[in-house]
């Protein structure tokens, strides 16, 4: 973590043109603005790109006065959010990363707070960290995910949701050389690649320090839908990718039944056939058996939501 940057964080947002075709999208970029200018920690960058129209995302961002921190757009189009990140991340000048999500808006103190928890890890401890994680809540105050075993708690991505069973929304930075070391892979026709597997590829190697300290509010006025099944569904490589890779990870002996099942379902979404799914797998003795789980799986898919939902 000797890395000489510009600034401490660069905290990025994705704006394609389906979200600036919908009515709240402005509304949604000038909250996550303001929520920028409240914050009390100000060695920030804010990076977005967009697949067009960067003229009408600089008019949004800059009224009613120009933001008082850096702004970078970057027009560029991608083939998802995760082709986006790998953008970013390129030309990104902040030691730590922080991706925003749709619907989640930052609290005031959130990056001071979260650089506070990274300074309390000892020196000779914080080569072996690469994040610090805290909780998001819902507008009334109540968490919007599960409380950890203890505050602070030192864990991967993995562990912390299969052996702890910590679930629901969580934000915070992850080391921007970590994000260029371990890119989202780049799987052609596929438009999404989801951020715990590249989570996942860090965590094998590298520590979080996840807080009860909430960091962000659920802005349900413009939260992402929850399409998550029809949208891994609809790109079936890249979540074959993300549960054949889960089943080597250190788990429970019934995820990693489970991980095996999704990578059959995954794959049979994507054309291969039973045997190079089998030659494919990493588990190859549990995936034997879970080929008929697997179909299983995938046909119910087909009559749940039919052949191509591709997103």
């Amino acid at each position: 973590m000797a890395e000489d940057k510009n600034y401490t964080f660069s905290l990025f947002i994705w704006y394609p043109k389906n979200t600036q075709n919908h009515g709240d999208g402005h509304e949604g970029l000038t909250r996550t603005r303001t929520a920028l200018l409240a914050q009390s920690f100000r060695d920030f960058e804010w990076i977005i790109v967009g697949d067009g129209r960067i003229p009408d995302i600089r008019r949004v961002v800059d009224e009613p006065v120009p933001a008082e921190f850096p702004i970078r757009f970057m027009d560029k189009r991608c083939s998802g959010e995760h082709d986006a990140v790998n953008a970013a991340v390129r030309q990104a000048e902040g030691r730590f990363f922080l991706i925003m999500p749709k619907g989640v808006r930052l609290l005031p103190k959130a990056l001071e707070r979260m650089l506070h928890f990274w300074n309390t890890i000892p020196a000779e401890e914080r080569s072996s960290f690469v994040s610090i994680t805290g909780a998001v809540t819902h507008q009334d105050g109540s968490p919007a995910c599960s409380r950890l075993p203890a505050s602070p708690f030192d864990s991967n991505n993995v562990e912390i949701s299969t052996h702890y069973g910590i679930t629901g929304y969580r934000i915070g930075f992850i080391s921007t050389s970590a994000l260029k070391e371990h890119p989202f892979p780049e799987i052609k026709g596929e438009t999404f690649v989801p951020l715990e597997l590249v989570l996942n590829r860090i965590g094998t190697a590298a520590l979080t320090r996840y807080v009860d300290e909430p960091f962000a509010v659920l802005d349900t006025a413009d939260a992402d839908v929850r399409r998550e099944i029809p949208r891994w569904i609809g790109n079936p490589q890249a979540a074959a990718l993300y549960y054949n890779e889960l089943s080597l990870q250190r788990l429970p002996l019934a995820h990693r039944i489970r991980a095996c099942a999704n990578y059959v379902r995954f794959s049979m979404h994507a054309g291969i056939i039973p045997d190079q799914i089998f030659r494919n797998a990493g588990r190859k003795g549990i995936t034997f058996f879970m080929l008929w789980p697997g179909l299983f799986l995938y046909r119910r898919d087909l009559r749940r939501y039919g052949a191509d939902t591709g997103c």
